[in-house]
């Protein structure tokens, strides 16, 4: 009988692909995101908006990331390096799209607050 291969382990092989362009983008995002947001506090500009292709990079490359290296996880899939471009391992992988999720909530929290 022939192996089928499971919605995580198609997943999981996009994720080994570009995994690690996913958790640069989206880090890279969320920095950019956050400046913006420090900036117009600083200068009290309160409609001072991010473009929003900025926030698509940081948005959707947290949520590719995180789909993509969960399906890595579910999968069991062996895993050296992720990514074409860096080449990162797993764990820092895992780290970045953490530290871009975190970056997401700061700013999230600093536009709330008046």
């Amino acid at each position: 009988m022939a192996h089928r291969t499971t919605i995580f382990e198609l997943l999981g092989g996009v994720g080994m692909l570009g995994g690690d362009l996913f958790a640069i983008l989206s880090l890279t995002g969320s920095i950019l995101l956050l400046l913006i947001t420090l900036l117009s506090r600083r200068t009290g500009r309160r409609s001072m908006r991010a473009p929003e292709q900025i926030a698509m990079w940081s948005f959707g490359g947290l949520l590719f990331g995180i789909v993509c290296v969960g399906s890595i996880i579910v999968a069991g899939m062996p895993v050296t390096r992720i990514g074409f471009l860096f080449g990162l391992s797993l764990p820092i992988t895992i780290t970045l799209l953490l530290l871009s999720a975190a970056l997401l909530a700061v700013r999230t929290y600093l536009r709330r607050r008046p």
